[in-house]
């Protein structure tokens, strides 16, 4: 943290001991409780990426900002119940038909403001490097990510998403590398597979165990290739990641 000019400026504390009290956290690993708490009052804005967070936690600040960096998942949570999100004084997101009358999924209700993935080029500067030859992700492979209620009830995995697309590398002469997060059995011998089929594997720890190696794979890349989870394509959010830009 330090390295990134936040030191000293950030708050632990541990999720599971208050999870499901209106209240919030009473104990924080880095400071005592009065500490945190006047931090919080004396704040200008939260910006808040947890959906859940207690709406005691919530109340602490003067001003709050839900950001939305799940679009079509989040609003199909809150619209089937799934989740319950305290208000907030302004709600953004990501998705760029959040809202919209011809969107294929709801709004809740809620006035949504559109942003678009901020990328520091201070931070991301240019790089180009013509001896890059394979278009590359980083992702999780499997998960227990579902989207489930009364009407739907899918996979929504990147593992699933990318099997659909297994053969692509026999397509061109473009060599395709994914960068992968495997654990079971299962996951191994599908990573073999894939190599079968002209795909390069590595685990995703070989390029992604810091910050550094995460920034230097990404800037190493011809471009970057992946697969979308199917929620993206059941929604239609118009939503395009930070990394791709």
């Amino acid at each position: 943290m330090q390295q990134h000019g936040l030191a000293g400026k950030f708050i632990l504390y541990n999720n599971d001991e208050h999870e499901g009290s209106p209240d919030g956290p009473v104990t924080y690993l880095n400071l005592t409780r009065g500490q945190a708490e006047a931090i919080f009052e004396r704040a200008d804005l939260l910006l808040n990426f947890h959906y859940a967070i207690s709406p005691g936690l919530l109340a602490r600040f003067r001003r709050t900002a839900l950001i939305d960096i799940d679009p079509g998942l989040l609003q199909f949570w809150i619209s089937r119940g799934q989740l319950s999100v305290p208000p907030h004084d302004v709600y953004f997101t990501i998705g760029e038909m959040v809202g919209r009358r011809d969107a294929q999924l709801p709004d809740c209700g809620l006035p949504w403001i559109h942003f678009r993935p901020p990328v520091c080029l201070q931070r991301w500067p240019l790089v180009f490097d013509s001896n890059s030859d394979a278009f590359t992700t980083i992702s999780n492979w499997d998960s227990s990510d579902w989207v489930v209620d009364a009407h739907h009830a899918y996979d929504n995995s990147k593992r699933i998403s990318f099997l659909e697309c297994a053969d692509l590398p026999r397509l061109t002469r473009q060599p395709l590398e994914l960068a992968l997060f495997m654990r079971s059995e299962r996951d191994v011998a599908e990573w073999k597979d894939l190599e079968r089929r002209g795909w390069r594997v590595r685990h995703s720890r070989e390029v992604a165990a810091t910050t550094e190696a995460y920034q230097a794979c990404i800037q190493g890349s011809r471009g970057e290739f992946s697969c979308a989870k199917r929620s993206y394509v059941e929604f239609q959010n118009a939503w395009i990641s930070d990394r791709t830009l």
